[in-house]
């Protein structure tokens, strides 16, 4: 059994749905008034209701819930997590769920036997980075890589689908100009997700 965490990402999900149709057994954690129907209608999100009816086994919980996630990982031989707060809110920051709920995340699948952890962080993270979310990828990497599990870290670079619609798209249809910072020059290695969702298989 896989679990996936994050699924109502875009990401989570397209992982989700990718494992699904293969054939694979994938539970997904979803939490409780989730507004990830209603960003789905907007392409921001997956609509947890579309990985349920695709097959996968939901279980309810939260990251800043220890115990919805030992639940979780009960039987779970291959982990994955994609979730973070970059589109959240209130309680829900990058303290909150990509670090404290993330390392409670670790240290549930440890105690339950998981056999591999795979996770998503993300290309310069380190700890002590100036930016937090940054910071909490670095660190919960550090955390794994002494978590005596086997584990994968994927650091993927710029997700194209996101940021190129946001710096492009979105003034292009208001009839705005695209603004660059800087002379535009500088290379950015944008990378897709569905490149990403491919990795889960190597």
């Amino acid at each position: 059994m896989i679990l996936i965490v994050g699924a109502t990402g875009i990401l989570g999900g397209m992982i989700a749905h990718h494992l699904i149709g293969q054939g694979q057994n994938v539970r997904v954690l979803l939490r409780h008034n989730s507004p990830a129907a209603e960003l789905a209608k907007h392409y921001l999100a997956t609509n947890p209701q579309s990985l349920i009816e695709a097959g996968a086994q939901p279980v309810y919980g939260d990251l800043k819930d220890r115990p919805s996630l030992e639940t979780a990982c009960v039987g779970i031989e291959t982990l994955i997590t994609t979730a973070n707060a970059a589109l959240r809110g209130g309680e829900d920051n990058f303290l909150t769920v990509d670090l404290q709920g993330t390392t409670q995340l670790v240290e549930a699948a440890r105690t339950a036997g998981v056999r591999h952890f795979i996770y998503v962080s993300a290309a310069g993270a380190v700890p002590g980075h100036p930016h937090p979310l940054y910071d909490a990828k670095g660190q919960i990497e550090a955390i794994l890589r002494a978590s005596g599990m086997d584990f994968t870290i994927l650091s993927p670079g710029v997700f194209m689908e996101v940021w190129m619609g946001t710096v492009i798209g979105i003034p292009l249809r208001a009839g705005q100009p695209v603004t660059l910072v800087g002379e535009g020059a500088r290379k950015v290695a944008f990378v897709s997700m569905v490149d990403v969702r491919a990795l889960q298989n190597s």
